[in-house]
């Protein structure tokens, strides 16, 4: 069973969340921007004084930060190892990602029809059925 997310929802929702611990509050903008220039440890190095040639940089923080970035829902559904992603193209990626959405996953739902998906576990597995026989189940959710 997996659930996924609106991708663009999903940045923007990880970008507010760690805004400050991984990109001390600059602008989403100004992140992708770095990224594609490669220019990512720039984020976190400061200008003392206003003297360019007095910086001091703060450690990068590991790839966790830039990598929920970069198509994050991609990569948790591959089955290559962590490793072995950085040898791969996007295309490539994605192929596995949805292969794998296919065989290996038996209920796939999506965040903005959670309604959907609850209907769709109680049909594949019947004792997660709201109604299981003449008997009324209320699931609880934590959100």
């Amino acid at each position: 069973i997996t659930v996924l997310r609106d991708p663009v929802e999903r940045v923007w929702s990880m970008y507010r969340f760690e805004t400050l611990e991984c990109f001390q509050c600059q602008k989403l903008t100004t992140i992708y921007e770095h990224m594609e220039a490669g220019t990512t440890s720039e984020l976190w190095c400061h200008h003392n004084n206003n003297n360019p040639n007095n910086k001091t940089c703060e450690n990068e923080p590991a790839d966790y930060c830039l990598a929920q970035l970069t198509n994050h829902q991609t990569r948790n559904l591959l089955s290559t190892s962590f490793q072995d992603q950085h040898s791969m193209g996007d295309e490539q990626k994605v192929d596995e990602a949805v292969s794998n959405l296919r065989q290996l996953f038996t209920v796939v739902g999506i965040t903005e029809e959670l309604q959907i998906t609850r209907e769709m576990l109680g049909k594949v597995f019947p004792w997660m059925a709201e109604d299981y026989g003449n008997t009324k189940c209320k699931l609880p959710h934590a959100n």
